[in-house]
């Protein structure tokens, strides 16, 4: 049997690649720029919520649900396609950030080797998360 997982993940990245392209600038080419701080700010809010609430895989139908719930009770409504693109870059923000603070959390246990007599300094990584910006510095 042939695995078809890379493929698929081949699929989704250019898909993303797509929507980054393309209907994200169409979106903000016809939104304000506080519009656009707000929606994404309520898409964030709402994909994090989501994924609190609906935890474990398979559950995607319930977590986008969850969120177009939520931005239609907070009177955000636009273009289906551009609010679904928002929401999977939101998503895939998300996932890259999960798999950013797994590798911190593995590289945070250094191992040194040192000849005898050598001085080994090593410094574990301090890691300040942003949940506004979704940014991790080390």
């Amino acid at each position: 049997m042939i695995d078809m997982t890379p493929i698929a993940q081949a699929v989704i990245a250019l898909l993303s690649a797509i929507i980054t392209a393309v209907l994200i600038p169409y979106i903000l080419a016809k939104t304000t720029a506080v519009q656009q701080a707000k929606l994404q700010t309520w898409i964030n809010v709402a994909v994090l919520a989501a994924a609190q609430i609906y935890k474990g895989s398979d559950r995607g139908t319930e977590k986008k649900n969850y969120v177009l719930e939520f931005l239609n009770k907070q009177g955000l409504t636009y273009d289906a396609a551009a609010i679904d693109a928002l929401i999977e870059a939101a998503v895939k923000s998300l996932n890259i950030q999960q798999e950013a603070a797994a590798v911190v959390a593995v590289t945070a246990s250094p191992v040194a080797v040192a000849e005898a007599g050598e001085t080994v300094v090593v410094k574990l990584p301090s890691v300040d998360t942003d949940l506004i910006s979704g940014k991790y510095i080390i």
